[in-house]
């Protein structure tokens, strides 16, 4: 089995690795190849399976370091909380978390010290970091600073500005900004330009909650881009788009079960008709399958409420989906 685990990591079989860790006894005299791996790829989960077997995650790497300093310095937060509580003096683990980007980025936030977005885009760069940045820049008030950093920095040749910037974007247009019709008329011809897909991504994802409801045929134009995570992007913001039940329809038709999905959940609160549900009372995707079979309950199916419960009872989440579609079919009595 040993081979078997350091194999499955080797590959990035994540779920095989942490299936064949679970299965070790509770301790294990031998594991450090096998942490620095799950350690480097930010698997938190299989970090606690190994920490909960005793493996020692301040032993030295063969090229210099250990997991705790490694993941203070580079990793991901989720592992670096993982290995923490099995270290036994509380001085070096307050020390150790110090020195991680995002927990210095909390602190100045509660502190009320303002880093300069390149600063923040600099620590953007370690993985665990990431979404502590771009949470601290785009709660700031007023918005208008970080909007016009994050607009120049699309034009960076590094792909990694431009994540931070599009990310930054996308956060900022979650709320009523004074700057919307500017960023919606700024973002358009980026959209048809940008190739870097997780850029593209959020900035589909931001020019749609700047734009506001309406015609949006530069997000359709996306429609048959060919990484399934764009199409099911646009799919998520079509919902803002009253004219896109034909690219809508299609997409629900997608080889990808996640762009189906996408474009079922979104057909849902259109009046699409049936046949487009109907045809995916059996599809082989989850998800794709359940909002299929949701719309078909609400409008009247007594089999497909049934089966939606069942699959419900198999898959921990579509619990809320079903609750849903039970409220609407038997509502609660006044």
């Amino acid at each position: 089995m040993p081979d078997e685990i350091q194999q499955a990591m080797d590959r990035g079989d994540w779920h095989l690795a942490e299936k064949l860790v679970d299965e070790l006894p509770e301790r294990v005299e031998s594991g450090l190849g096998w942490l620095r791996s799950a350690v480097v790829a930010g698997q938190a989960g299989i970090v606690s399976a190994l920490c909960l077997r005793h493996v020692d995650v301040l032993a030295p790497w063969p090229a210099g370091g250990d997991a705790l300093t490694w993941a203070a310095a580079n990793g991901d937060l989720d592992v670096l909380i993982e290995l923490l509580p099995t270290v036994e003096t509380p001085p070096r683990q307050a020390l150790t978390a110090a020195r991680h980007p995002a927990i210095v980025t909390l602190l100045e936030e509660a502190l009320g010290i303002e880093p300069e977005p390149d600063d923040l885009l600099d620590r953007a760069r370690h993985p665990g970091a990431r979404v502590h940045a771009t949470l601290v820049l785009t709660r700031r008030r007023p918005a208008e600073p970080a909007y016009r950093w994050a607009i120049q920095r699309l034009d960076d040749t590094d792909a990694g500005s431009r994540r931070f910037a599009a990310d930054v974007l996308q956060g900022l247009s979650f709320d009523d900004q004074p700057f919307e019709r500017d960023a919606a008329a700024v973002l358009r011809p980026r959209l048809g330009t940008e190739s870097d897909p997780h850029v593209l991504g959020a900035l589909l994802d931001a020019y749609g909650n700047f734009h506001g409801p309406g015609p949006m045929p530069d997000v359709r134009a996306h429609a048959g881009h060919p990484a399934p995570e764009i199409r099911a992007r646009v799919a998520d913001v079509l919902t803002l788009d009253p004219g896109a039940l034909d690219t809508l329809t299609g997409l629900a038709a997608d080889p990808d079960g996640d762009v189906r999905a996408a474009a079922l959940h979104t057909l849902g609160e259109r009046d699409a008709g049936r046949a487009v549900f109907e045809a995916h009372r059996a599809d082989e995707h989850t998800w794709s399958r359940a909002h299929a079979l949701a719309w078909l309950a609400r409008h009247g199916d007594a089999q497909a409420a049934a089966d939606l419960d069942r699959l419900a009872a198999e898959e921990d989440g579509l619990y809320w989906l079903n609750y849903s579609v039970r409220r609407a079919i038997s509502p609660l009595p006044r």
